[in-house]
Order: structure tokens, then sequence, then C-alpha cells
């Protein structure tokens, strides 16, 4: 063998190289792909994995490359909205079957997205305003009338087509009573409040949940502005979520900081990528208190 000589390598560990290189790495995928047709085949569908949307301009422009490039669709499978103000999320999200994260960071969600919401099959993590996607608005379609509990049994129904959710983030205020909603998403495991706290339903839902939920998270970007909603929902609303956490001996609950400089998307997108995300620093959490537990008993 001469020292130009190329060495073959076995198509699949060629493929995986290539895809390591390429993971998470936008530029480095689209100069992979200029390397030959196979290398295209191989990580071009990685362009398409996780798309982040701030704006409109962002969702227009991912519409018209649809158009050209319908078959794109089928590889996303982490998409975030946020700050649109034209086109509602749930009319796109029929093009993306295959999705298993959806973050719906927008003010323009509503009911009417919810059907399309409930149509994702494949759907494990949700992050969503989870009252405003239940509320109900009058006739003329202003006023929203926010979910109290008296349409229950709607929401319900219609939350029950989640069947493979496994993780839910709520993000701003929530419907009352939530317990009974969340009792419709038979594989929900992680659930988490994203820059709120609502110790009464946090311990209802610990209490409710404990031989299904195995992490309940609350979560902020600071702790100063961490918001704490006085209502008759929340009757223990004068501790701090961190000195609960001291308290408790349940494992499963934990307060986190996320440290991503006020940028939420960039460390959604990094956990869409490499799995490292707040949920996996939590479960990490629980998995050594549950062994300093077994430590103390023995």
């Amino acid at each position: 063998m001469t020292s130009v000589d190329a060495v073959a390598l076995p198509p699949e560990l060629e493929r995986h190289i290539f895809e390591l290189a390429a993971w998470g790495d936008m530029p480095m995928t689209l100069l992979l792909c200029r390397v030959a047709r196979r290398v295209h085949i191989w990580i071009g569908p990685l362009r398409y994995r996780v798309i982040h949307l701030p704006g409109d301009i962002e969702l227009d422009k991912l519409l018209r490359h649809l158009e050209e490039y319908p078959q794109a669709a089928q590889h996303v499978l982490h998409l975030a909205f946020q700050d649109q103000k034209g086109l509602p999320p749930g009319h796109v999200l029929s093009m993306f079957p295959n999705l298993v994260d959806l973050g719906m960071w927008c003010g323009s969600t509503t009911p009417a997205d919810l059907p399309q919401v409930c149509m994702l099959q494949n759907l494990t993590h949700l992050s969503v305003s989870l009252k405003a996607l239940l509320a109900e608005r009058d006739v003329s379609g202003d006023n929203p009338d926010m979910a109290t509990g008296s349409h229950g049994s709607d929401s319900e129904l219609s939350l029950a087509g989640l069947t493979r959710l496994t993780h839910l983030e709520l993000i701003g205020d929530v419907p009352h009573p939530l317990i009974p909603i969340l009792k419709t998403l038979p594989r929900l495991t992680h659930l988490s409040f994203f820059d709120i706290y609502f110790p009464d339903i946090i311990l209802e839902a610990l209490d409710v949940f404990r031989d299904t939920l195995r992490l309940l998270v609350v979560v902020h970007q600071d702790e100063e502005e961490l918001y704490v909603p006085q209502s008759p929902h929340n009757n223990a609303g004068a501790t701090h979520p961190a000195e609960a956490q001291a308290r408790s001996d349940d494992p499963r609950f934990v307060v986190l900081h996320l440290d991503c400089a006020g940028n939420f998307e960039e460390a959604w997108n990094k956990g869409a990528w490499d799995g490292q995300d707040y949920w996996r620093r939590a479960e990490e959490t629980v998995a050594s208190r549950v062994r300093e537990q077994i430590l103390r008993s023995s």
C-alpha cells in the first residue's frame, strides 16, 4: 500500500463518522454535504432536525423552502415557535408528522392549535402555555375567557390525544384545576414550571402521581423574577421554592437555575442536539438524592 492509497471503510462506519462530524454543527453539515452524493444522502436530513423560528420572517422563509422541498419536513424532529404574530403555529404543524419535541413560545397560541398538536403521534416533549392552549373564546373571538375548570371535560378529551407525551413544560399561568388535565396524559413522567411557582399544585401533583411522575421541576432564569401567583390555588405562596425543596423529603422535586444568559432558545437547541438540558440535570439531582436516602436508611 502506498501513502496515497485510500482505505475503504465499511459504509456503516463511514456514515457514522460523517454524522459525528456534522452533528449539531450547521456550517460543517453544509460543507460535508458537498463531499459526495452518498454523504449528502446520509447527513442532509440533519439540516432540518432542529428548527427554531424566532419570528414571522423565519417562519415565512421556512414555508417557502418547504414549498420547493416538501420532503424536508419529514426530517424535522425538534421545532420551536417564538414571537409569531401572524400565522398561528397550529396552521403548519400538520406539515411535520415526525415531531418529537415542540416549543410553542409565542403569544399567538390558541385552542385552535390543539387539534393539530394532538395529531403529532410521536410527540414526547411539549413546552407551552397550557392556559392559552385550552382557553375559551367568545363568539366574536375577542376577550379570551381563560380556562377555569368550567370546560374541564372538553379540555381533558382534547389532551387525551397526547398519548406519548412524557415531558411537559408549563409556561406562565395554568388552568385550574390542573391535575385532572394531567391525568389524561398516560405516559407523563416529567413535569416542569418555567419561571413560575405553584406550591399547592406541586404538592398535589407529587402526591397524585407518586407512582408515575419521576420528576417535577421549578426552573427559573432569574431567582428574583420567579413569579409566585397570589391566588386561592396558591395557599403556600409565601414559601420560596428553594426553601420548599430543602424541606421536602420527596427527591423528585427539584428547583433549578437555568444558566443561559437569558438565551433560552440556545439552551433548548443544545438540549435538542446533545440531550444536556435541564431535564438531564434534574434527573442527575434526583438520582443523587435517592442514593443518599438509601445510604442513610442502610
